[in-house]
């Protein structure tokens, strides 16, 4: 505002809120020199009409005998609301982690309970007998339910892992050469590219192992029947610090681009655009990447979706 805008109005018409401030002053003592804070944060509107968070603080200054002044001092704290949102976010987050750890253990017993009866009832029906063919539905079931619940317990403890020296190259290979028949049979092309005389990476094998597994099985899952292509590329990149390289491997597809409206969100634990996924994976592998010291982003392109993965090179100064 400039001052000629503010003169002759009415403090409710500048003051715009869902509280009257005038009677919140009118209510505080009478020569009451020091600052009164209202009873909690406002929301004033700006001249634009958007509502933003906002403490307000007032005191009355006399300047003469018959004439007294109310002095305003308005403190925006839209940052301090959007903080204390993540941290209740974080809270509530950490209350669901836990309680979804506790009913995982109370739910494995039975569940293995279940399993033992049902391998039982397998072992005596044939294995064209109807019975047999609900034990083993069962039985499926079971095993979903298991990984599941290995999941949370998993991602509900801190990771502990070990790492070694790794030929990262000789790694990929290993897991590309699993799934050479499903690719043949989804009609996938497969390309994988590696710069030379890559270096070895500290990495825990097995765990890397599940995140690159899971990436393939995404890429295998958005061609979906259709044949594509599957692309890896390893290199050595600049990174952020000067003087410090990184490991860079992208996994990209040919299937359909990711909602831009769930993009950031497939990191999250139970989040999942899949049918019969359970949300664990990408949330597991992010998880992992970044107990390596990694990084993992995706990128949607109009026909396709992109993973980076950036790991750090040991002792790696240009």
């Amino acid at each position: 505002f400039m001052p000629s805008e503010l003169f002759g109005h009415q403090l409710e018409d500048l003051l715009v809120s869902n509280v009257s401030i005038r009677e919140t002053v009118t209510a505080s003592e009478e020569g009451d020199q020091s600052f009164v804070e209202t009873p909690s944060v406002q929301y004033l509107h700006r001249r634009s009409g958007e509502r933003f968070p906002c403490q307000i603080r007032f005191s009355r200054v006399s300047l003469t005998n018959d004439t007294c002044y109310t002095v305003f001092v308005l403190n925006d704290v839209t940052e301090a609301e959007e903080s204390q949102r993540k941290t209740d976010q974080l809270t509530q987050r950490a209350i669901l982690g836990d309680f979804s750890s506790m009913m995982a253990h109370e739910i494995r017993n039975p569940i293995n309970n279940i399993n033992t009866w049902v391998q039982y009832i397998k072992s005596h029906c044939e294995k064209n007998d109807a019975i047999y063919n609900a034990a083993q539905r069962i039985d499926d079931d079971c095993q979903r339910v298991s990984e599941l619940i290995k999941n949370i317990l998993s991602f509900s403890k801190p990771l502990a892992l070990t790492f070694e020296p790794t030929d990262f190259v000789a790694l990929i290979e290993i897991i590309l050469d699993r799934w050479k028949r499903q690719f043949a049979t989804e009609q996938i092309q497969l390309f994988f590219r590696a710069s030379e005389n890559f270096p070895k990476l500290m990495l825990n094998v097995r765990s890397i192992d599940q995140v690159l597994t899971n990436l393939i099985q995404n890429a295998v899952d958005a061609i979906d029947h259709a044949g594509g292509i599957i692309s890896l590329n390893l290199s050595v990149q600049p990174s952020n610090i000067p003087n410090q390289n990184v490991a860079v491997l992208t996994v990209s597809n040919s299937g359909p681009g990711i909602p831009e409206e769930v993009i950031d969100r497939i990191f999250e634990p139970f989040f999942t655009s899949k049918k019969n996924g359970n949300g664990w994976g990408l949330a597991l592998s992010k998880r992992i990447i970044t107990s390596h010291k990694g990084t993992i982003q995706v990128k949607s392109l109009s026909e396709g979706v992109v993973f980076e993965i950036q790991l750090p090179i040991p002792g790696e100064v240009k």
